[in-house]
């Protein structure tokens, strides 16, 4: 299809990848206040982001393996 690009989403992934920055960034605030919620912050933002590199690396992908990917001459 000629319009496949509109059709995609945009920025799958990244909002998992901004928001573990988040909370690999506030975690180590509330780590010399509250050490559980501190290490918890940091665990959570680490495996959310790394969630959302998969999410995006997947989506990439799937993309190159036909739907949206380079177009090859046969």
């Amino acid at each position: 299809m000629v319009h496949d690009a509109h059709n995609r989403r945009v920025g799958s992934g990244m909002f998992m990848i901004l928001i573990g920055c988040f909370l690999f960034i506030v975690g180590p605030l509330y780590l010399s206040e509250m050490p559980g919620l501190g290490a918890a912050a940091i665990v959570g933002g680490f495996v959310i982001g790394g969630l959302g590199f998969l999410v995006r690396y997947r989506a990439a992908k799937r993309d190159a393996a036909g739907r949206g990917g380079p177009h090859r001459p046969e």
